[in-house]
């Protein structure tokens, strides 16, 4: 019996010491959550107090489309280590970044009460006073660096667009530095799908587009703005269900796209072809655009052919016109007739821009006009073929010709074939020549053997 006790008693002993050390287990499981919740509201604390930029002041309530805290993110040793090296090989100094963003923009903006645009005070600064505001704001950052923080944290993203807001999205595109960043700005807002700063970019800008348009810095950035709104109608079409709010995106998208060729079309469609910055804007629309629209151009194009043809900036329209022409049109059959009959039309070839105008001709239409072309050259094949060139069009020639029509082409040339063999651009034409003669001849033995 007393055995049996002692038993009994060592199992209550054992209980209660389990029983006690699973109390403290629990306490000390409690305690560690309260000191590791005490610890986190500590260093969010600390966090919040250290991330505030004092030297910038945020009091725009009515501001829809900056709704986030402008809070610096300290970044850590990790990001280094993972950091991309620029186009430059230049390592981005992530310390002086987070230095520079809260102690060098300092700079005083006047305060905004209605908006966070305020054009007119910076369009009275000078050249001078720009180049200081941007060295003050960036300290000289080199643009890949900037690019990447923008693309990277998403503090930098709405900080410098904030900054870049109070210049005046007017004034920085026009500017050589700050319209590559509002160029960055659009292309990761595409990517983030935030519409309401590629919008608010447009409405900065959307009575100024001829203006813009004719700008060397500032086209730049009405042709991301076109690609944007063409980028966010395909992703909402083919990603996206097609319900009436998405339907609104896309007629959104299509209307912003109408307005800004709409602006330019208003300062005469001609005039924007052969501008040396707008032509690339307008070109860059063509394919963007509905058809109703794309008649337009090309019954632009046909009425000023003379004028067109007569400058390397109309080449590049015709060339761009032709690429989107629908083929074996009347319009673009009508179009490219009066091409090849200009009335210089071999200086077109001898022209380092001309030639690809031909040349695009020929590879979208094969042979259909080739007999018109040589028409135009006959006689002068082995003088043309020995230019740095015109010898790219005599080449496509040879490559787009029939066996009859090779034949022709081997009769003129062939009583020159030593000097074209010995000349720089001829070799090349005579090379194209025999890969043509010996494609043809391969061609005929298997159809031979096939039968």
């Amino acid at each position: 019996m007393k055995e049996i006790k002692k038993i009994e008693k060592e199992m209550k002993e054992k209980e209660k010491e389990e029983i006690k050390g699973e109390n403290d287990k629990e306490e000390n499981i409690e305690k560690e959550e309260l000191e590791d919740e005490k610890y986190k509201e500590e260093n969010l604390e600390k966090e919040e107090n250290e991330c505030i930029c004092p030297t910038m002041d945020i009091s725009h309530n009515n501001n829809c489309m900056i709704k986030e805290n402008l809070t610096t993110i300290d970044i850590k040793e990790s990001d280094k280590e993972q950091n991309i090296c620029s186009k430059h090989n230049s390592n981005i100094d992530y310390e002086l970044i987070n230095k520079s963003i809260n102690d060098s923009i300092s700079i005083k903006i006047p305060e905004i009460k209605d908006d966070y645009s305020n054009t007119q005070y910076f369009e009275k600064l000078k050249e001078e006073d720009w180049k200081d505001i941007i060295s003050q704001i960036f300290n000289d950052w080199q643009l890949d660096d900037i690019i990447k923080v923008i693309k990277d944290y998403d503090f930098y993203y709405n900080k410098i667009f904030y900054i870049i807001s109070n210049m005046g999205i007017s004034n920085c595109i026009s500017y050589p530095f700050l319209n590559k960043i509002v160029i960055a700005i659009i292309g990761i807002s595409i990517e983030r799908l935030d519409f309401g700063k590629i919008n608010y970019i447009y409405n900065s800008l959307k009575y100024k587009i001829f203006q813009h348009s004719q700008d060397i810095h500032s086209y730049h950035v009405i042709i991301a703005l076109i690609e944007a709104f063409y980028t966010i109608k395909e992703i909402v079409m083919k990603k996206f269900q097609q319900n009436v709010v998405n339907i609104i995106i896309i007629k959104n998208c299509e209307e912003k796209i109408d307005f800004i060729y709409s602006e330019l079309k208003k300062n005469d469609l001609i005039k924007i072809f052969m501008h040396k910055n707008a032509t690339f804007v307008i070109q860059y629309l063509f394919n963007k655009i509905d058809k109703i629209r794309q008649e337009e151009i090309f019954e632009c194009a046909i009425k000023n052919i003379n004028i067109l043809i007569s400058e390397k900036t109309g080449y590049f329209v015709l060339r761009k016109i032709i690429d989107i022409i629908p083929k074996n049109s009347k319009k673009s059959d009508e179009l490219i007739k009066l091409i090849i009959e200009y009335e210089n039309f071999q200086e077109l070839l001898i022209d380092k821009n001309g030639n690809f105008l031909i040349n695009n001709i020929l590879k979208k239409t094969k042979n259909k006009f080739y007999y018109l072309i040589l028409s135009k050259i006959k006689g002068s094949i082995c003088k043309l073929a020995m230019n740095q060139y015109a010898s790219y069009v005599i080449e496509e020639l040879i490559s787009v010709a029939n066996k009859k029509q090779l034949k022709e082409i081997i009769k003129e040339i062939n009583s020159s074939k030593e000097i074209l063999f010995n000349n720089n651009y001829g070799n090349y034409v005579m090379q194209t020549l025999q890969n043509k003669i010996n494609f043809m001849k391969s061609f005929s033995f298997n159809k031979y053997n096939n039968h």
